[in-house]
């Protein structure tokens, strides 16, 4: 303490830190003769920054959409080329996913996530 007294505290049976109290993933897949589209919806729950379960020291729970293509195609006599299109966080949301609560200066400090973004894929067998 302040004092510079030891005192002894017992979190056993709280929740891990940055360990969701929720998640939940559901996955939708539709193919069509082209190319399969898929959605994903993730949820993930209030997370606490330490073990004090502390709801000044929490995230906020957040749910993200994102949408992936994957296509084959046959070019210039490659085999097969496969090409995909990965667009995380569709509706742009802003969250924040990590961080860490600094005891010595009683400040929580927070990693915030990537608004929308998207990843292109191409790979081919030869």
């Amino acid at each position: 303490d302040e004092n510079g007294r030891v005192i002894s505290m017992d979190y056993s049976g709280n929740t891990i830190p940055l360990f969701p109290n929720r998640l939940a993933n559901a996955r939708l897949t539709c193919s069509f003769s082209f190319a399969d589209a898929s959605l994903h919806l993730q949820h993930v729950g209030n997370q606490y920054l330490d073990n004090t379960e502390n709801n000044d020291r929490a995230l906020d729970p957040y749910t993200l959409l994102n949408l992936r293509l994957d296509s084959q195609l046959t070019f210039l006599g490659f085999q097969s080329i496969g090409l995909s299109l990965q667009l995380n966080n569709v509706l742009n949301e802003k969250y924040i996913p990590s961080g860490y609560y600094d005891a010595w200066s009683g400040y929580n400090y927070y990693f915030p996530a990537a608004t929308r973004n998207y990843f292109i894929e191409l790979t081919t067998k030869l």
